[in-house]
């Protein structure tokens, strides 16, 4: 399965990826909220883990 993790926090965008990764997935991560929107249209992943709270884009009920 293809994963893609947004994620701003250093510890945790490497902490998801080692986690999800030793399951067996492709995991890829971005770093802000521009980024993995761009990731997700060109790359089709089959799940996103992402933080509400991103810079350049957040996320979440308005």
């Amino acid at each position: 399965m293809r994963i893609l993790v947004a994620e701003d926090d250093d510890a945790l965008r490497s902490l998801l990826p080692d986690f999800l990764g030793g399951l067996g997935h492709a995991v890829k991560g971005a770093e802000n909220g521009m980024e993995p929107v761009k990731m997700a249209l060109a790359e089709r992943p089959h799940a996103v883990v992402t933080d509400l709270h991103m810079p350049e884009l957040a996320g979440g009920p308005v």
